[in-house]
């Protein structure tokens, strides 16, 4: 069987454990925010938790999708008795079921107030905190499972290679929000996915994809553990890359390009190509891009980053042709999305403005797509869209500079919101009281008030 017989089972609610479970209802009283509420069950201390996107709590409405039918689809496709860490639990919703199937189900997640309401709701199940060290002292899982939990992390590949490490031999069960070009976000949900997405991450993080499907708004796949030299080498790459150690990140990175089967050559060279091009060394970026053309001239991400190295080099018609072609390959590709922005300025506004538009729907964390949607935005007078794509800059990225704020301070007087206006402006004048653009910010407050 495969993960392709995936389908929702019934709930059976005969055995007495099932029964206990399932009784256990939580109450939720408001608390201070909107979005805070304090949690009982009965005679416990309450706990606090946020309502919101990453994750749901059971009778109380939120942002997340439900993802029951996923975990009902995983419990009754695995053999009985099956040892299970269930990486990013939440609430335990999930975990509960996956044990009530007859499933050694461990609940995991980096969060303590999400593993304090899981462990109220469902007190005898087990439940642990996201770390190598309470890890390593656990029984090894068959399978791990991450149900919309990707989505969430600045860099998926890292979380996957930590699990690589921690569970070597167990398959991966995955379920993602998979990415389209007019999906909305919301924060603190990152990304979403396509096929080709994951199987890029799984691959840099040591995984290969075993089968996959789709089940409602969700891509769902299996993956078994791939040769991990090639995870320990993007590993060492990245690691390296983040220090902007890029000789050591390329010599992680070339030995396996010249060994390795097509599916991890592929990743190399692209990686290769991002780090040659934060070198400034078009060339040898180029090159690798090229080299991935030749095994499949309709590789999008290829195509992006070499419209990207083409425009650098002076040549915006050819770029923006290699742009147009990697977004009609991959319409849910971010960086194709980029990679049309940035050609499409040399010709058109209007179309440099929607290609940052589909930008900003597929990667809403990425300044550069917020910050340029904001500024073409401005520039041709669409304010309102302007304020959203900084806004939401803000929700991801709380630490902003003093002209961030004087920005949205001009863009809020400028459509008649004048008291968000002013408490931006208080913010500026926090950070930089003496900075002239603050002081100018200023006196047209005091002239409104004159």
């Amino acid at each position: 069987m495969t993960v392709l017989a995936i389908q929702e089972a019934r709930l059976s609610d005969s055995s007495p454990r099932t029964q206990n479970l399932l009784r256990r209802r939580p109450r939720y009283a408001p608390v201070g925010g909107a979005r805070t509420f304090a949690v009982s069950f009965g005679t416990e201390e309450p706990c606090f938790i946020e309502q919101g996107r990453e994750r749901s709590y059971p009778g109380l409405t939120s942002s997340a999708p439900s993802t029951r039918s996923l975990y009902a689809g995983f419990a009754a496709w695995l053999p009985q008795e099956t040892r299970i860490w269930d990486v990013g639990c939440g609430s335990g919703s999930g975990t509960r079921l996956l044990t009530e199937r007859g499933h050694q189900a461990v609940g995991i997640d980096v969060d303590e107030t999400a593993l304090c309401f899981a462990r109220l709701a469902v007190p005898d199940g087990d439940f642990r905190q996201l770390s190598s060290d309470t890890l390593k002292s656990e029984p090894q899982p068959d399978v791990v499972v991450l149900v919309d939990v990707l989505g969430f992390c600045e860099e998926p590949r890292r979380l996957l290679w930590q699990l690589r490490q921690l569970a070597p031999q167990a398959r991966l069960l995955l379920a993602e929000p998979r990415a389209t070009p007019g999906q909305s976000l919301v924060a603190p949900q990152r990304q979403a996915f396509s096929l080709g997405s994951l199987k890029q991450a799984l691959l840099r993080a040591g995984y290969r994809i075993e089968d996959s499907t789709t089940s409602g708004t969700f891509i769902v796949l299996s993956a078994t553990p791939a040769d991990l030299s090639a995870g320990r080498a993007f590993d060492r790459a990245f690691r390296a890359r983040s220090n902007r150690a890029f000789d050591r990140a390329t010599e992680a990175l070339e030995p396996l390009a010249l060994q390795a089967h097509s599916e991890i050559s592929r990743e190399v060279h692209l990686e290769l190509a991002e780090l040659y091009s934060e070198r400034m060394d078009g060339e040898q970026a180029s090159a690798n891009y090229l080299s991935v053309l030749k095994a499949d001239g309709n590789d999008a991400e290829a195509l992006s980053g070499l419209a990207q190295l083409t425009l650098a080099n002076g040549n915006p018609q050819d770029a923006l042709g290699l742009a147009l072609r990697a977004v009609e390959l991959d319409p849910s590709s971010a960086s194709a999305a980029c990679s049309l922005g940035l050609a499409a300025e040399r010709f058109s506004t209007g179309d440099a403005l929607r290609a940052w538009q589909l930008a900003a729907n597929l990667a809403p964390a990425e300044p550069l797509t917020l910050t340029r949607l904001a500024e073409l935005a401005s520039a041709v007078g669409h304010t309102e869209l302007a304020i959203c794509a900084l806004e939401r800059l803000r929700l991801y990225h709380a630490d902003q500079s003093v002209d961030f704020y004087v920005t949205l301070a001009w863009l809020l007087l400028g459509v008649g919101r004048t008291q968000d206006a002013k408490l931006e402006a208080k913010v500026a004048y926090a950070l930089a009281p003496e900075s002239p653009e603050v002081q100018q910010l200023q006196d047209r407050f005091r002239e409104l008030s004159a």
